[in-house]
């Protein structure tokens, strides 16, 4: 679990060691929910921020109303977190527990992001509200359904609001990703071992490290089209970028040496 932005409870990872030979690699997607919210949003300004800033920071200014470079570590978590908590439209309430921060603080803090961005709320959850009203029914891009049998309240909205964002990604690596590396690498001593919803760790030959890093990354820019689906956003290809962790000693030595752009060779 997270708190305060460190991470505890992942140091069970420690007792995961690559084979002799082998390395460990794990490749994630950056921001990837926010980043499909954002295009289902019709938010293009705030989709082409990525990479440009950082989104965390801009968010925890959003939330505390002072600029980006005066804020700190735990802000960012703060900020991050709170984002995440409007984009899928979770309470007041949920939000401080989360943040162990008063209800009218976190209440603040959704009212912020409201009026910063206010097309989360008038287009993205609105149009999942109208398709659940009508339909019952939502479809992804890579043509995953899920039909909504509960009663209308806002409980089965918010379910909506984060199907297709989560729906979407774990597809994208399940086969724009990992199918493709599947059929290259699994007979040629490439061992993948898990598929995070938005990442994929394998153990590779260290004499195949450059070859499998560069077809990652060359699966890895294959666009997510919203060409189908319940959401119809056909003139932005969404291209998630790629960020790299590897490791000859362990699983959990990945983490340090994670969030750059590319494998050292």
């Amino acid at each position: 679990f997270e708190f305060e932005g460190e991470e505890y409870g992942k140091d069970f990872r420690e007792i995961f060691i690559p084979g002799d030979g082998m390395v460990f690699i794990e490749g994630d997607l950056s921001q990837a929910e926010a980043r499909v919210v954002d295009l289902l949003a019709t938010n293009f300004e705030g989709l082409e921020e990525y990479g440009k800033l950082d989104k965390h920071k801009r968010s925890a200014s959003v939330c505390f109303g002072i600029p980006m470079e005066q804020i700190t570590k735990r802000q960012r978590h703060v900020g991050k977190t709170a984002k995440h908590a409007y984009n899928l439209d979770e309470g007041a309430f949920a939000l401080g527990t989360r943040l162990h921060i008063p209800v009218s603080q976190a209440q603040g803090f959704i009212n912020a992001f409201s009026k910063f961005d206010p097309k989360i709320r008038l287009v993205f959850h609105e149009e999942v509200r109208k398709a659940l009203n009508t339909t019952r029914r939502l479809e992804n891009p890579f043509g995953r359904v899920r039909d909504f049998f509960g009663r209308t309240s806002s409980k089965l909205y918010k379910e909506g609001y984060a199907t297709i964002p989560q729906g979407t990604i774990s597809d994208h690596v399940k086969f724009d990703i990992f199918g493709p590396l599947d059929r290259l690498f699994t007979t040629r001593g490439v061992n993948f071992l898990c598929e995070w919803h938005d990442s994929l760790l394998a153990e590779v030959p260290r004499n195949m490290k450059d070859e499998y890093v560069e077809n990652f990354e060359r699966v890895g820019k294959t666009p997510i089209r919203f060409e189908t689906g319940t959401f119809i956003r056909p003139n932005y290809p969404l291209v998630i970028p790629l960020e790299w962790g590897e490791s000859e000693i362990n699983w959990l030595d990945i983490e340090s040496d994670k969030k750059k752009e590319k494998v050292k060779t």
